[in-house]
């Protein structure tokens, strides 16, 4: 058994854990997306001081141009999160020209005995439902995918796509995907992602649609924050129908990406295994 020391954020009902990337209220996970959770990490771990517009740009969008409605829009984000501290005040205020600064009261908690193993930090503030929150942490339902061709027969080829990422995703220990048999209920209706994500009780859903022109294939899918309907990533596939397999492994590689899951080397191998094979479809469109 192994220990390692962790320390975590309090402030008014919230308890921030910075290596697990959780923010709970009341020992409940509160869903943030991944740049909204590094934001208000940025400015907690800098409470001291203001943080400078620019180095909120340049340290969370560190590969991508973004302009200041963005972080503008994140930090709005954060607020409705968080509401107001229990004296009515935001817990992140904004200085003019200059950038944002974390106001709230903060209390700053060591743990020396974490058990990593069992995964529970012995405080009574976080153990309580903590196999919950762990389990809930990151979690998907992938849609099934509507089938635009005019050719009814190509509704195989929808249905293997959506099937296949299911399968490979869901061997990530950090990630719990919706099974097939339930999603596929949903087939042929037209689909909420933010209703049907609550109704299954998960953090992200994926919807896409297929399109089957000769020998060309579209697929074109969209992650989508059940928290505040945001997109978290969307992509357009125009590939060959030979090339069924890479697009697939290509869905699955970019949903953990977004995720920011951690795997294991087995893990990145397993995704990056041919999927079973779908038959040829020879119809034109």
């Amino acid at each position: 058994m192994s220990n390692e020391a962790s320390h975590y954020y309090e402030f008014g009902p919230f308890l921030l854990d910075p290596a697990r990337r959780l923010l709970l209220r009341d020992g409940k996970p509160v869903s943030l997306t991944a740049k909204a959770f590094d934001t208000l990490l940025v400015l907690i771990e800098n409470r001291e001081r203001i943080v400078e517009k620019d180095e909120l740009l340049k340290g969370i969008w560190r590969d991508t141009f973004v302009e200041d409605a963005t972080l503008a829009q994140n930090i709005f984000t954060i607020r409705k999160t968080l509401g107001e501290d229990p004296d009515g005040h935001q817990y992140i205020v904004t200085i003019p020209k200059r950038g944002y600064r974390f106001v709230g009261r903060m209390r700053e908690l060591q743990n020396q005995y974490f058990n990593v193993e069992e995964k529970r930090p012995p405080t009574a503030r976080l153990s309580a439902g903590y196999e919950e929150i762990e389990s809930e942490r990151q979690s998907l339902a992938i849609m099934p995918l509507a089938n635009l061709s005019d050719d009814p027969g190509a509704e195989y080829l929808s249905d293997g796509i959506a099937e296949n990422v299911i399968n490979s995703l869901s061997q990530l220990h950090e990630l719990r995907v919706v099974a097939r048999s339930t999603v596929f209920r949903y087939k042929g209706a037209e689909i909420d992602p933010l209703e049907v994500g609550r109704q299954l009780n998960v953090t992200a859903v994926l919807v896409g649609r297929v399109l089957l022109i000769g020998d060309q294939l579209i697929v074109k899918v969209e992650l989508v924050d059940v928290a505040n309907g945001w997109q978290l990533w969307g992509e357009q596939y125009t590939r060959k129908l030979a090339d069924i397999y890479e697009v697939q492994e290509e869905i699955a590689k970019h949903i953990s990406d977004k995720l920011r899951l951690t795997m294991t080397t087995k893990e990145r191998k397993q995704l990056a295994r041919h999927y079973t094979e779908i038959p040829k479809h020879t119809s034109s469109i």
